[in-house]
């Protein structure tokens, strides 16, 4: 959940006369849009599949055991600060998965979960195939946090009480603390437990250092909630 939510919590919930605890963030669904992508047989019989879409890779990973182990090498490629690429050696880009019309669905070829239409994947249109945002996430962590930090800093070097009550509601939009949880005190209980002071504010290096600490938040999951839920805005994650 949000770092002010958490913050509370590993005080014990201290400040406001001791509210509650906020449960961690929880993700929103994906929203919901028209399956697309690899042709399935038709009720008149076999479709016959485009060419821009294959049925299976072509490199003997079809299984979930082959899949995953390329998603690791291709994830591991990135923390290594080289490109992601497919098993036949393929860099790896974004691409947007297109609508195929109904009956038609698209397969990660790392977990063989479904894609939906208009999702962004890590893709190679030579051999047509890609990886889910699970598999091999879009960003980098720092990329997650620099728009975390770019959402709530606007442009300033800290953040005070209402960016970091923000970030505490939008973090946890199933779950957030009543508005009664929202007060200077709690706000001051919040920075203590930071290491800041309210007139110091929280600075970018306190909140990675808390979303790094154990028990802290999670970067990628508050990402997801913010950039790419539904409602979530498109160009705020970019």
């Amino acid at each position: 959940g949000g770092a002010a939510a958490a913050a509370s919590a590993a005080s014990g919930g201290a400040g406001g006369g001791g509210q509650g605890k906020v449960v961690p963030t929880r993700i929103l669904a994906p929203r919901a849009v028209k399956p697309k992508i690899t042709p399935a047989a038709s009720s008149g019989g076999s479709a016959a599949a485009p060419a821009a879409v294959a049925a299976a890779p072509q490199d003997g990973s079809g299984s979930t055991e082959g899949g995953m182990a390329a998603a690791a090498a291709a994830q591991a490629a990135r923390e290594q600060g080289k490109k992601p690429l497919c098993p036949k050696g393929h860099q790896l880009k974004r691409y947007v998965v297109p609508d195929y019309g109904a009956g038609r669905t698209g397969t990660c070829d790392g977990c063989q979960r479904k894609v939906l239409t208009e999702e962004v994947v890590m893709d190679c249109r030579t051999c047509n195939w890609y990886l889910c945002n699970t598999c091999l996430p879009l960003e980098t962590e720092d990329e997650m946090f620099d728009a975390i930090w770019r959402r709530y800093s606007e442009g300033k070097d800290r953040i005070g009480q209402d960016a970091i009550f923000r970030h505490t509601r939008e973090t946890n939009p199933v779950d957030a603390p009543p508005s009664s949880w929202y007060t200077p005190t709690q706000y001051a209980e919040i920075c203590s437990d930071l290491g800041t002071s309210p007139e110091e504010g929280i600075s970018r290096q306190v909140l990675l250092a808390w979303y790094r600490r154990p028990g802290g938040g999670s970067i990628a999951k508050d990402f997801k909630t913010l950039f790419r839920s539904k409602g979530a805005s498109a160009a705020a994650a970019k």
